[in-house]
């Protein structure tokens, strides 16, 4: 019951009352305080959050699952190295699991060290329709290697078979912006196609949180100010309950303004969520290498979080 209030029904107060219960019935269970130490984690109580899952972790120390969920909760923390350790130890039960190794170069990349983050991505030759492809775009991206970029994802979308209609959006925008920040003109018909696609499937009854982050951000690169101010309000409200993945939705209306150079409003956000632990939060060195945040980087608030000392 505990699991269903929590995934279902995201009611993380009531969950919480299930699964104390099960606990006091089943004392010590490690999936038990796991579930509870996950609710903790979506309520930001982080440093409880992180005691039962290690206490999880001792009653069952070969399920990586706990360990993964260690290493991101320690990820959002900005807690690098303790992060590092957990997915390798997580790595250490199941080798071969191309999630973990994901997880572990976002990780890098959240710390800077960009050249061990390449390394694990290249080494994992991500399909078109895999998570960690982005990843392997974000790469090029960060390099400035924007042909390279531009070509893999062209020959990739003329060769996948049926790719979800959010994934073949998301590429178009993908290309939208590269053009763009490459100083391109070819970036507007794809922005325009991208859109086209999002409302399409917002029309259909899509309002994931990745649609409406994806809308957000091309109405805010296609110049769409009025419609960014309503979505963002919206975007912020649809997700204010979760405090582990609800800051995640003020990312992408910092990104929107920081695309429209609305720098005050873009900074507000960005020097709050940097000292606020969540799920992959935003760290100083994403601001340094992101060319999202070319248009606010010359302003000397973005270059002092930018070069902040994690």
């Amino acid at each position: 019951m505990g699991m269903y209030v929590y995934y279902c029904l995201q009611d993380y107060d009531k969950a919480l009352i299930e699964l104390q219960q099960a606990n006091q019935q089943l004392p010590n269970n490690p999936l038990i305080l796991q579930a509870i130490g996950l609710v903790k984690r979506r309520q930001g109580k982080m440093d409880e959050s992180v005691a039962l899952q290690l206490q999880a972790a001792q009653g069952d120390p070969l399920n990586q699952d706990i360990w993964i969920n260690l290493g991101w909760s320690y990820r959002g923390m900005r807690k690098f190295t303790e992060a590092i350790a957990m997915l390798d130890r997580a790595l250490s039960i199941a080798p071969n699991e191309r999630s973990i190794v994901g997880r572990k170069a976002e990780t890098l990349f959240a710390g800077g060290d960009l050249v061990a983050a390449t390394r694990l991505v290249e080494q994992l030759n991500p399909k078109f329709t895999e998570g960690e492809y982005f990843a392997r775009i974000g790469v090029l991206v960060f390099q400035r290697k924007f042909d390279e970029a531009i070509a893999m994802i062209t020959s990739d979308l003329a060769k996948a078979q049926s790719p979800p209609a959010i994934v073949v959006a998301g590429m178009h925008l993908t290309l939208g912006e590269i053009h763009l920040v490459a100083g391109r003109e070819q970036a507007q018909p794809f922005l325009l196609q991208a859109e086209k696609e999002l409302i399409a499937l917002k029309e259909q009854g899509d309002a994931s949180p990745d649609l409406r982050a994806l809308l957000l951000e091309v109405h805010a690169t296609l110049g769409r100010r009025e419609e960014v101010e309503r979505e963002a309000k919206d975007h912020i409200a649809q997700e204010a309950k979760d405090r582990w993945s609800g800051p995640k939705g003020e990312v992408d209306v910092a990104r929107a303004y920081a695309i429209l150079s609305d720098r005050d409003r873009a900074l507000a956000i960005l020097e709050r969520l940097l000292v606020q632990p969540y799920a992959d939060s935003l760290t100083a060195a994403y601001l340094r290498i992101d060319p999202i945040w070319d248009r606010i980087r010359d302003d000397p608030r973005f270059q002092k979080l930018a070069n902040a000392t994690p």
